[in-house]
């Protein structure tokens, strides 16, 4: 039987911002660091989960396209969006 998760890495574009947005709604530490590819990174533990942000350049073109439901939050995962790491 597969376990809990313990790791989820998101690309954001401020991990700063979104790790206090989430340090705000569940009242959790953060951890902060550059990596050694200069990569700015958060890590908030919800749970048993670790979250890593790490700081992209995230662009998601729109296509004219509807779908439903739409869910802004998932616009990451679209096909159109582009990431870049931040150096």
């Amino acid at each position: 039987m597969l376990g809990p998760i313990a790791h989820i890495a998101l690309t954001v574009r401020d991990p700063t911002r979104t790790a206090g947005l989430l340090r705000d709604l569940f009242d959790v530490p953060v951890l902060r660091r550059t990596d050694a590819e200069g990569h700015d990174e958060a890590f908030v533990r919800l749970g048993v989960t670790w979250f890593d942000l790490i700081g992209a350049d995230v662009k998601c073109e729109r296509t004219g396209a509807v779908s439903t439901p739409v869910v802004n939050h998932t616009d990451l995962a679209d096909e159109n969006c582009t990431h870049s790491s931040r150096n």
